[in-house]
């Protein structure tokens, strides 16, 4: 099993957040769109999707968690070391 720090539910929930962000919007919604610039009512759909996400994946952490007790995940403590410092020092490959 390979962690990255890019997750997998990141660019799910980006892909939710737009197509929220297609869909039409509530009668509230549209109704103040008359009174404010399409782009203040644009961030203030992004800012409440965002609200409304899990502050932590927990599947995902479950997933790694099985997989560290299955043996799934190599703890090899040179090669994380090596990856945590590339990643601080902008090195990483």
């Amino acid at each position: 099993m390979e962690i990255s720090r890019h997750l997998k539910s990141v660019a799910a929930a980006q892909a939710e957040a737009a197509d929220t962000l297609r869909q039409e919007p509530p009668k509230a919604a549209r109704e103040a769109a008359t009174s404010r610039p399409p782009e203040k009512l644009q961030l203030d759909q992004m800012q409440q999707t965002l609200r409304e996400m899990p502050d932590v994946d927990l599947a995902r952490i479950e997933e790694i968690r099985q997989a560290l007790r299955s043996g799934g995940i190599e703890t090899d403590a040179r090669s994380l070391a090596a990856s945590i410092l590339g990643y601080h020092t902008g090195s990483e490959s």
